[in-house]
């Protein structure tokens, strides 16, 4: 299992683990899983494949010790030292990311694939790198960070396989900052093409609910506010919540029978006092509440719409082009 998806896999990490929700880890994994993404799995490759030969010793050592600030130390000290080539530097700060990917710490990560992404031989290994941290920023939650190197790496990286890759893992990012327009273009670059059978059901399925969700017209905090203050219970009725507005409709009624029968009863100025305050209280309450459920309503439904979205993603994985 490649460093980036174990990382992204681990429901805990050490202490720095903010994850954006298990959504979105869930939709990652099952990206990753297909081979959508970009190989990640520098850790492996850096002690079987060719870069064994030119990792320090004593950095593999500590990164298979689980010892990760030592192992980036110990990268400092040969680097200041002038005892530390690039190609040697290249894996070993590719490694050690791919490493602190692995054990929940995408924000060191994105740091350590970094400077590998500065010291890569060539284009390819650049390019690669490039996305690599994108998922680290993905997982460290940072998905408007993400989105914006996906883009620059879907337009430039030479390998088509590669550009068609970060389109998906830039539609998860557009899902999850409730984009739906662009995730629905970016996700349909990759699976309008997908097989017959569920996948194909399934891909219909998310173009429909994204299209869906990208004409919806959010409700106005505006409009709600306005409603309620020319009648109470009215914006609450504006945002879909018809409990709370015929009961604000009620209590006003309640309210205004209250006054009327205690100045039928002579008493004017209590009646006009004790109803003041009551409506009043009441009234900037109505308003307040009218305002933020259609703000927090307009947020439900994206992450209801983005929740449902994200489930559909596993039966897609791996059927877009090869």
């Amino acid at each position: 299992m490649s460093g980036a998806r174990a990382g992204i896999r681990r429901e805990h990490g050490p202490g720095r683990w903010r994850g954006p929700g298990r959504a979105l880890r869930v939709a990652l994994i099952a990206v990753l899983g297909a081979g959508l993404s970009v190989r990640a799995s520098a850790a492996v490759e850096a002690t079987t494949g060719g870069d064994a030969r030119t990792t320090p010793a004593l950095v593999r050592i500590l990164i298979e010790g689980g010892d990760l600030d030592g192992a980036a130390g110990e990268l400092r000290r040969l680097d200041k030292l002038g005892r530390l080539g690039g190609r040697q530097a290249y894996a070993g700060w590719r490694a050690l990311g791919a490493a602190q990917m692995d054990s929940g710490d995408p924000e060191q990560a994105i740091e350590s694939l970094r400077t590998a992404e500065a010291l890569a031989p060539d284009s390819e290994a650049r390019d690669s790198l490039t996305a690599d941290r994108a998922i680290a920023e993905m997982a460290s939650g940072d998905c408007a960070g993400a989105s914006l190197i996906l883009a620059d790496l879907g337009g430039t990286a030479a390998d088509p396989a590669l550009r068609r890759r970060a389109s998906v893992l830039g539609g998860v990012c557009a899902l999850r900052l409730h984009r739906f327009d662009e995730a629905r273009r970016l996700l349909r670059s990759e699976w309008e093409t997908a097989a017959n059978g569920p996948a194909r059901l399934a891909y219909e399925q998310l173009d429909r609910m994204l299209a869906k969700a990208a004409s919806r017209r959010p409700r106005s905090p505006r409009v709600a506010r306005l409603l309620s203050t020319l009648l109470p219970g009215a914006g609450q009725i504006y945002d879909g919540d018809w409990w709370n507005g015929l009961e604000a409709m009620g209590i006003d009624g309640l309210g205004l029978w209250w006054f009327v029968s205690a100045v039928e009863g002579g008493a004017v100025f209590e009646a006009s006092a004790n109803s003041g305050v009551f409506l009043l209280r009441y009234y900037r309450g109505n308003l307040y509440q009218a305002e933020t459920r259609a703000r927090t309503g307009n947020e439900a439904r994206d992450e209801a719409t983005c929740r449902r979205a994200e489930r559909l993603i596993p039966e897609l994985a791996g059927t877009g082009s090869p």
